[in-house]
């Protein structure tokens, strides 16, 4: 989840790269030896948006998605070409406005989940501290699974507060 002011970037981002994709692949799939290489560069290109944080793993998602989109339509002529990648481009804005309209409706339900799964793990991870008093208990085991745990606290507590705080004016 991300603040309301970043939502439309996003889906922006995945609107656009998806619709471009879905174009590519749709024009040249008639070029099997084109598509092969298209599909590799497409998918290294893609893989690469990692790079960019969490934010940019439903762009690629959506990237990804178009790509499984454009070879399974049944496109043979160059207006169908055209016409399937209106029909994309058009769901993907009126998904857009959907997205859109939904973030801004349930931002305080949002805000509400993001805090409560922060909770959630922090009590997975106070259990298995608490684990460390039972009589029998394998210290090693522990350790790894609090470790772990712990960092899943730390995550789930710093997507909270970039969602809750990031609005804040800083002085």
């Amino acid at each position: 989840a991300s603040p309301l002011r970043h939502k439309p970037r996003e889906l922006l981002g995945a609107w656009l790269v998806s619709s471009g994709v879905y174009l590519l692949i749709a024009t040249i799939r008639t070029m099997p030896e084109v598509l092969g290489l298209a599909i590799v560069v497409l998918s290294f290109l893609i893989a690469m948006m990692a790079v960019y944080g969490p934010k940019a793993g439903p762009v690629g998602f959506a990237g990804t998605f178009a790509m499984v989109m454009a070879l399974g339509a049944p496109v043979t002529l160059d207006t169908h070409v055209l016409g399937f990648s209106l029909y994309f481009l058009i769901g993907g804005g009126l998904y857009f406005l959907y997205g859109l309209a939904v973030a801004r409706f349930l931002v305080h339900r949002t805000k509400q989940q993001l805090f409560a799964e922060c909770c959630f793990e922090l009590s997975r991870y106070l259990r298995i501290k608490a684990s460390f008093y039972e009589k029998n208990a394998s210290l090693d085991s522990l350790y790894l699974r609090m470790i772990r745990q712990q960092a899943a606290v730390v995550a789930k507590q710093q997507a909270t507060r970039d969602f809750l705080f990031r609005d804040i004016a800083s002085d």
